[in-house]
């Protein structure tokens, strides 16, 4: 069983669905009663992700890893929160709305890239590696409505380095899940020096 407890930080602009996501990979949502209420400051939620590996004998090892989501409000007077929020954070997962797909949503999301990912290095902050962000494009709406369903929000600096993954809870939820869960194990792994 793992010692460490996996920082991911959730960010991106208001109203993107951060905390939609959060509860919902935390399961402390029902999916069926979703209201907007902005988050105020910071809500760390706490959850476990199965965990399976090999012991080298050849048996399979099963466990689970222990994750703290910081979801932090995308309002820019929250700004002052990032660098508590990227203190010792192992991964990040930025998530914007990608039906609104604005020149003011990307450049936020650039905004948010380039300060975890491209920050001056300190002895303290440490900049979040690319292969342990992911963009979540969260449309509120089934992706087959909407237009910008297969639409990029990366900035260009960051195609084809950080993964974005377009989600949708109106469609299949068990496919975000496996997302996020594929991300938690692919930071674990990196955390912990394995490949």
């Amino acid at each position: 069983m793992p010692e460490k407890i996996l920082k991911i930080v959730v960010v991106g602009p208001t109203g993107s669905g951060k905390s939609v996501l959060s509860n919902f990979f935390a399961e402390q949502i029902d999916l069926t009663k979703v209201s907007y209420s902005p988050t105020k400051g910071v809500r760390v939620l706490e959850l476990d992700v199965k965990e399976s590996s090999h012991d080298g004998s050849g048996r399979a090892a099963s466990g689970s890893i222990p994750v703290q989501l910081w979801d932090i409000g995308g309002d820019r007077q929250h700004q002052q929160y990032w660098n508590a929020l990227i203190y010792n954070a192992d991964g990040a997962i930025m998530v914007c709305n990608a039906d609104r797909a604005s020149v003011q949503e990307k450049d936020q999301l650039e905004t948010l890239l380039y300060f975890f990912n491209q920050r001056p290095q300190s002895a303290v902050l440490k900049p979040i590696p690319d292969s342990r962000i992911l963009l979540l494009s969260h449309h509120h709406k089934s992706l087959s409505r909407s237009r910008f369903a297969q639409t990029s929000l990366l900035p260009a600096d960051f195609t084809g380095k950080v993964k974005e993954i377009h989600t949708s809870l109106v469609d299949d939820t068990s496919a975000v899940r496996s997302e996020f869960e594929r991300f938690v194990h692919r930071v674990y792994n990196e955390a912990a020096g394995r490949k």
